[in-house]
């Protein structure tokens, strides 16, 4: 478990002040968080667009952030790996996709939660699956795309990964490279990006870079919150 001044606890501040989340505090309560202390946990997830027939794309990992007193108090890394919903089932062309790839077609999975092209649905769709599966039930939903990552790896880098070396960006060719070429997980890959960009953001005087990377990729589409 990571404490705060991460990567993720920038990310969500950022938003937090940008004012994405506070709407109301009426809408708040209405997703169950408890205005009085702040509490809430926060379901990002990290999508790889060329992953999905349509949407924002295919979720490759998962970070569950927990809001204490309207700050970040940890956050906890999970992959999807088999985490799916408990009653949805798939559409028919991502049925003959699981097939396919010789997966259990009748699972709507948490990777596939964003197939049919509704981030509305898609996030919903996650949440579900997540608490069914792990008992963690969210608040709301962000989503990151390999873009996004990259031009935070440029704010913060150049970061160092395991076997790579440092890096400015390219995350998907990275992780791709290291699966087909070197025989690493996808998990161990994400795993090893992912601290390099932690160890990255670090640096206080990459903050206002940082912060306009963020911003940039929020107004782009890149950053997704959905309430």
């Amino acid at each position: 478990m990571v404490k705060k001044k991460t990567f993720i606890t920038i990310v969500v501040l950022l938003i937090l002040v940008s004012g994405f989340i506070f709407t109301t505090y009426e809408h708040l309560q209405a997703k169950e968080v408890n205005t009085n202390t702040g509490e809430m946990n926060i379901l990002i997830l990290c999508v790889d667009p060329s992953e999905s027939k349509a949407g924002v794309g295919g979720v490759d990992a998962i970070v569950i952030l927990k809001i204490k007193n309207w700050h970040v108090n940890s956050f906890e890394p999970i992959f999807p790996g088999h985490i799916y919903h408990p009653t949805a089932t798939p559409p028919q062309d991502l049925q003959e996709h699981l097939m396919q790839y010789k997966i259990d077609p009748s699972h709507y999975y948490l990777h596939d939660c964003f197939w049919e092209g509704d981030t509305q649905a898609g996030a919903k769709l996650a949440s579900e699956a997540l608490e069914y599966s792990t008992g963690i039930k969210t608040n709301f939903v962000i989503t990151i795309n390999p873009d996004a990552v990259d031009a935070i790896i440029q704010a913060v880098g150049p970061v160092y990964v395991t076997g790579q070396g440092y890096i400015n960006g390219n995350s998907i060719e990275l992780i791709r490279d290291e699966m087909d070429n070197q025989d690493i997980s996808r998990r161990k890959s994400v795993n090893s990006l992912f601290h390099g960009i932690l160890k990255g953001s670090h640096d206080k005087s990459k903050y206002p870079a940082l912060i306009y990377a963020i911003i940039t990729q929020y107004i782009k589409g890149n950053i997704i919150v959905v309430l």
